[in-house]
């Protein structure tokens, strides 16, 4: 139809009781070219009759001369293929090109048309000619190479990540109309007086906790862009990862905010990163790429607008990351479950956003966890979370092979997970192994903790300390308790219990420094501990 018309067609659609389709394919500026095609047991198929159709009235037209083109009965509707009339357009078919420029393919193929065939394909790796000629070329090459960009030169994916295949949503879509409008709606509020503002941004000590959400608001304003038409609204490239069947639905009707399967970490809504690997791990059963060789994903690609953002940080938890007696793990969210903008100082914002760390699997977690980054940490990934289904805007599918080499994937693994970590990599505290491979403490001039290496916590220190005085393997449970982080005055403050005479004595009770962080008052505790039972007299 495009190589005919040099445009695409615009498509009516009707669904009978019984599940068939059939579609009316129509020139987007000649009224006269209007056909419907027949009822057909899936969308592909329905949609190829009626442009089947639509070339045959055209080709009919152009031999039958004026007359015919202007009302030949015969040549349109669906009486187009009775008569002398069809007969002629069999005739002429051959000379048409039927399936150029359109992705779909004929009846012939039924039983092996994917199911979303109807969305435009724009790319297709190591396509041969066939394919070529069904590729749409509407599109921007730039737009493609940004999306082969953010998957296969992605740290780590380089000869990994293969984009097999990308398709397009129509830019004349329900759900391109129903952004557009949610657009204007946060540029109006944004404009209003007495719209309600978030206060976070306006803290005038310039503190530490500041400071990183300024970083964590930078990193996504750093990748995104203002909308053309509303100078107060951001917009940013997003990707989703999700199952084939979701993949369809989103395509189709827009994200829905009603089909979580479990609470949101970092606030109820629906989730989106800024980044394409990233987004693949939810694509592939909540596992990163380099676990599953050989495996296909689908990833939504697509555009997300924001006005007003709250950052997430460490600060926002209930508790920081604690040594505790299986090793270094998470503790819960402090915005798990919990509306957009409830938190301190968001309020009026419409998103949150907050760059993550990957943690492996602990507890009750079967796969590995990724929590709010740690002052001065390298992100894994990100999350931005919306609570307005219309703020995301679904452009493309980008389907995803990883490669089937199990020892490429595996090195890949390993240099993920030393990547910006400590030099000495950690292990579960409860094996022996902790003992030999973390750094060494020894008591300085003044009588306080000197750590040997600069990247391992006084946490994991003071673990190991008393892991190595009471000579207890396995090491007990409940040897180190972190009591709840009180606030002071804006500040944190922690308490830190040590059974230090053995695992059936009163615990000793250390108190950490006011810090500007709960992840800091946490680590002053464990260091006060240190600081004390360092000292040869205890």
């Amino acid at each position: 139809f495009h190589a005919t018309f040099k445009c695409m067609p615009v498509w009516k659609q009707e669904k009978t009781e019984d599940g068939r389709y059939r579609f009316m394919c129509s020139h987007p500026t000649d009224n006269d070219l209007s056909v419907w095609g027949d009822y057909m047991a899936n969308h592909s198929d329905a949609k190829f009759s009626a442009v089947q159709r639509a070339l045959d009235q055209w080709t009919v037209a152009q031999s039958a001369g004026p007359v015919a083109q202007a009302g030949d009965s015969a040549t349109g509707g669906e009486g187009g293929r009775e008569g002398g009339t069809a007969e002629a357009a069999a005739g002429a078919r051959a000379q048409v090109p039927s399936t150029q420029g359109y992705p779909s393919q004929g009846p012939s193929c039924q039983g092996s048309v994917s199911q979303f065939d109807e969305f435009d394909l724009v790319y297709s790796a190591g396509h041969d000619a066939e394919v070529a000629g069904k590729l749409a070329v509407d599109v921007d090459p730039a737009d493609i190479d940004d999306l082969l960009a953010a998957f296969e030169r992605a740290p780590l994916a380089r000869d990994v990540v293969h984009v097999q295949e990308i398709r397009r949503v129509r830019q004349d879509s329900t759900c391109h109309r129903r952004w557009e409008l949610e657009v204007e709606k946060l540029q109006q509020r944004a404009e209003a007086d007495d719209f309600p503002k978030p206060s976070w941004m306006l803290d005038t000590n310039r503190s530490a906790r500041q400071r990183e959400r300024e970083e964590v608001w930078w990193h996504l304003l750093s990748s995104s862009r203002r909308h053309p038409k509303a100078t107060k609204v951001w917009t940013a490239r997003i990707f989703h990862g999700c199952t084939e069947s979701a993949a369809k639905s989103i395509l189709t009707t827009g994200f829905a905010s009603n089909v979580q399967a479990t609470k949101g970490w970092f606030g109820e809504g629906i989730y989106a990163t800024t980044s394409a690997t990233y987004g693949l791990r939810y694509g592939l059963g909540m596992t990163d790429f380099w676990d599953n060789p050989g495996k296909s994903a689908f990833v939504i690609a697509g555009r997300a607008a924001f006005s007003e953002v709250y950052p997430v940080t460490q600060a926002d938890d209930e508790s920081p990351l604690q040594t505790v007696d299986d090793g270094c793990v998470p503790r819960t969210p402090g915005l798990k479950g919990k509306r957009i903008a409830c938190a301190p100082g968001a309020k009026g914002c419409n998103a949150h956003f907050v760059c993550v760390r990957r943690h492996e699997p602990f507890g009750e977690h079967k796969n590995a966890t990724y929590h709010p980054c740690a002052e001065g940490e390298r992100p894994d990934g990100t999350e931005l979370v919306v609570n307005q289904e219309s703020q995301y805007l679904p452009e493309y599918l980008v389907k995803v092979k990883i490669c089937d080499d199990p020892e490429l994937c595996a090195a890949v693994r390993q240099a993920s997970l030393s990547w910006g970590r400590h030099s000495q990599p950690r292990q579960d505290a409860a094996t022996p192994a902790l003992a030999e491979k973390a750094p060494s403490v020894s008591a300085g001039t003044d009588g306080s903790s000197q750590r040997s290496t600069g990247g391992a916590s006084y946490c994991e220190e003071l673990h190991v300390f008393v892991h190595q005085k009471l000579k207890l393997d396995p090491f007990p449970p409940g040897i180190i308790n972190y009591d709840k982080t009180e606030q002071l005055n804006g500040e944190f403050v922690c308490t830190v219990r040590v059974k230090w005479d053995g695992p059936d004595q009163e615990p000793r009770e250390f108190k950490g420094e006011p810090q500007p962080r709960k992840v800091a008052a946490q680590q002053s505790a464990a260091k006060a501990a240190l600081d004390c039972l360092k000292k040869p007299w205890v």
